[in-house]
């Protein structure tokens, strides 16, 4: 995959394109700069830090914008939220639950939320600095969740 600065996930050792293709969540590999095109497959993608860029530790408090997030999520509604990685999910259950997390206080998974107006979905990071803890089979289970909520 081409590096392209601004794209989600344009790390050259990112597997967030191969993991989607390799599940059956898009019917192609596609390349970082068509991540518009996830759209047509259904899957959105955006971040609770839009103004920052690179490794999760090193953001600081004032790059998160959880208020915005949760705005997004009410307007487009939908039916699954998937965090890639433990560190932004554990931010928005601290901020949705008014007590801190911390990472390893989250499981991968299928979560409910209390309104139940969407389920949230925490998978490991694809991110190349995360491979220690890659597992691939989360993904799967992504994408069998994805495909029966289509039917």
């Amino acid at each position: 995959m081409a590096i392209l600065l601004g794209s989600y996930y344009a790390g050259e050792n990112n597997m967030f394109g191969r993991i989607l293709y390799e599940t059956g969540l898009t019917a192609r590999l596609l390349r970082t700069s068509e991540y518009l095109d996830l759209l047509s497959y259904g899957i959105g993608l955006t971040d609770i830090a839009k103004k920052a860029a690179g490794v999760d530790a090193k953001f600081l408090h004032k790059d998160y914008d959880l208020e915005s997030f949760t705005q997004k999520m009410a307007h487009f509604r939908p039916k699954i939220i998937c965090f890639n990685g433990k560190a932004s999910a554990a931010l928005f259950y601290s901020w949705q639950y008014q007590r801190k997390l911390k990472t390893k206080q989250v499981n991968y998974g299928l979560h409910s939320m209390k309104d139940r107006t969407f389920s949230i979905f925490v998978a490991p990071s694809t991110s190349g600095a995360a491979r220690r803890y890659w597992e691939p089979d989360y993904w799967r289970q992504l994408a069998h969740l994805v495909k029966q909520t289509q039917i």
